[in-house]
């Protein structure tokens, strides 16, 4: 699963753009499934929503009607935004630190950045006027760069949130970055520690 995260966040770039749909796509539905796939508890009943979901997004995008693409992309990103949440708890619950455990908190790391991308596109796509991307074609690669840039409070400031509602969801995702790292990364030290003073 670490390797098609870092694919997507990372590596996408340097594909000629006109292929980053088709393999954003690819590895979006790739990573549903891995990261579907490594959750501890109900796997088969979110397995079976996760089909229905990605059958419901295609026959959205074949009727290619505004609203049940809409309700599409919605359902997509609440139900990828659960599996986000559901691991990093699993990653919170775990009882020792293992490499597993450490390859799980990157994932989540990651994963809760995309989930935080997926948002930003989606408020685009309701009001293409909260951000100053260009008036243009707005490119895949430019929601996952302004996603991650917010994530880790890095912020170039080439991407700006314009309305009120767009600024507190650039907030909320610059603060859930630094509580991931705050508080998820103090448990694993906790219970590393813990483990080393058991032995």
């Amino acid at each position: 699963m670490l390797v098609e995260v870092l694919f997507t966040v990372f590596f996408i770039g340097f594909f000629p753009e006109s292929w980053h749909q088709n393999l954003f796509q690819i590895l979006y539905v790739l990573m549903y499934f891995t990261a579907v796939a490594n959750l501890d508890q109900n796997r088969k009943l979110i397995i079976w929503i996760a089909a229905v979901s990605i059958i419901f997004t295609g026959l959205a995008r074949i009727w290619n009607h505004g609203i049940i693409e809409a309700i599409s992309v919605s359902l997509d990103i609440a139900f990828f935004t659960f599996i986000v949440i559901s691991l990093i708890r699993q990653i919170a619950q775990a009882q020792t630190v293992s490499g597993r455990v450490i390859l799980e908190a990157i994932n989540g790391y990651l994963l809760l950045g995309i989930a935080f991308t997926f948002l930003v596109a989606l408020t685009i796509q309701f009001d293409p006027g909260s951000y100053n991307f260009s008036a243009g074609y707005i490119k895949q690669h430019d929601f996952i760069y302004y996603g991650f840039i917010t994530f880790t409070t890095t912020g170039y400031g080439d991407f700006l949130p314009l309305k009120p509602w767009s600024k507190s969801l650039s907030v909320l995702t610059a603060i859930s970055g630094q509580l991931y790292v705050a508080i998820i990364i103090a448990l694993l030290v906790g219970k590393f520690s813990a483990q080393s003073h058991d032995k």
